[in-house]
């Protein structure tokens, strides 16, 4: 498969800061060991009948990874898990849960609360958490914000390791959505979230260093499902 983002100019090969040194340890399954020498990924969302109502649909998420050798391979699915109710009266801003299976076997788990509309006031952020085998992984938590959308990423203890920052206007329909990711000092970009406009189905596309720590790895491939139901999560 070839590479939609074309030239990643502001992809760096390293990172600014050291991840190893301040970011636990993950034991990585065998089946996401692709993940340690990608440096891109695209997730899609899995095409459904335009024709079933919006409330009877659980939203479905395929990850691949390009390898060492630049070779694609399917990583891991997400399978969304909510109720009728949630989905029909709460929207986008449900609460649900999603499983992260290989293989039918469980790697991962994301959990999100239940989030008002008001998303502007501060006490209402977006927020998703990502757990393996019970222990939280990470979590990725909404900056409220009337200039720019912006997203940061915590680690198992919270704090702050990764920053998304995208546009202020992220529903513009002629123009790609461009995220780009920052390490926590700040400075250059490390990497980008990119979702072509003209793509009929939900399809983002994600650059980051190859040697990013793969607990970051793991959280910035989950936060573009958050992103998803945030800006484009009508159903």
């Amino acid at each position: 498969m070839s590479d939609s983002l074309g030239d990643s100019s502001d992809t760096s090969n390293s990172t600014t800061d050291s991840f190893a040194e301040f970011v636990p340890v993950l034991q990585l399954p065998p089946s996401l060991a692709a993940l340690v020498d990608a440096d891109r990924l695209i997730v899609q969302q899995d095409s459904y009948d335009k024709n079933v109502k919006r409330s009877s649909i659980l939203n479905m998420y395929e990850v691949i990874a390009n390898n060492s050798s630049d070779q694609w391979e399917k990583l891991i699915s997400f399978q969304e898990e909510s109720t009728h109710c949630m989905r029909a009266f709460c929207g986008n801003y449900r609460r649900f849960s999603m499983r992260g299976t290989v293989n039918g076997q469980t790697e991962l788990v994301l959990e999100r609360p239940l989030r008002c509309p008001a998303n502007l006031c501060c006490c209402c952020p977006y927020e998703l958490r990502v757990l393996r085998d019970g222990e939280c992984v990470g979590s990725i938590g909404q900056v409220p914000s009337l200039a720019h959308n912006k997203f940061i990423i915590y680690d198992g203890d919270h704090y702050p390791q990764l920053v998304l920052k995208g546009p202020m206007f992220a529903y513009h329909c002629c123009l790609d959505l461009v995220f780009k990711l920052y390490s926590r000092s700040g400075g250059r970009s490390i990497g980008r979230l990119i979702r072509r406009w003209r793509d009929d189905q939900d399809v983002f596309h994600v650059a980051f260093p190859r040697d990013l720590h793969v607990r970051m790895k793991l959280l910035l491939m989950t936060a573009t499902i958050l992103i998803d139901f945030v800006y484009f999560g009508s159903h």
